[in-house]
């Protein structure tokens, strides 16, 4: 979701399980300080949902969400919460309302434009749905992604473009001699091949 909202570079990705038990981490590089506008701080909310909606769509079911999101959940509050209270763009006008506590509950607002936001995100996912796949499945094989691989993954750059050979992360299950080009490309391919043996089974069954 970062690299395809903004132009935040995102240097790591790896579902290898951190000290503080958190099961993947996305490390983003620093930006300067800036001004940031309410497209900014509506996709930096969407950013912090992507994890849980990927999780969502991937597993085809809502019940079966874990906890993993919990931080991303509360950085999106604080920043809702800033967003109505402190910087006057929600429906509250132009106030701080963090000094009018006792007058005003943004819990109702907080809440619509939550759930406003994570079906956007969701929604954004699904349109594309092939670039999440392919990183998903790709982070399987390797556990940790580097950011020009990334690129390749979500079609931001071509394999032409860089040398990734040379970054393949090493592991049991990666592939050495291969470019990584022409792995992703392979990847791609073998989840498409998957979904249409998935819709043919589905026809077939439909018939009989």
């Amino acid at each position: 979701v970062t690299k395809l909202l903004t132009k935040t570079g995102v240097p790591t990705v790896t579902i290898i399980g951190s000290t503080s038990g958190a099961g993947g981490v996305t490390f983003m590089s620093p930006e300067e300080e800036k001004l940031s506008s309410k497209k900014d701080l509506k996709n930096e909310i969407k950013i912090s949902y992507g994890g849980r909606a990927a999780e969502e769509i991937l597993l085809g079911n809502s019940d079966e969400i874990t906890t993993g999101a919990s931080a991303d959940i509360r950085s999106a509050t604080q920043v809702i919460k800033s967003y109505i209270s402190n910087y006057g763009m929600g429906n509250k006008g132009l106030l701080d309302v963090k000094q009018l506590t006792s007058q005003y509950d943004i819990l109702e607002e907080a809440t619509e434009l939550s759930n406003s936001l994570y079906k956007e995100t969701l929604d954004f996912l699904k349109e594309n749905i092939d670039k999440l796949r392919a990183l998903a499945e790709t982070l399987l094989e390797k556990e940790t992604l580097y950011e020009d691989e990334i690129d390749v993954i979500l079609g931001l750059k071509s394999a032409e473009e860089v040398d990734l050979s040379k970054k393949l992360f090493t592991s049991d299950k990666s592939v050495e001699e291969e470019s990584f080009g022409d792995f992703v490309e392979e990847e791609v391919e073998q989840i498409s091949t998957d979904k249409e043996d998935e819709i043919v089974t589905e026809k077939e069954g439909s018939e009989v």
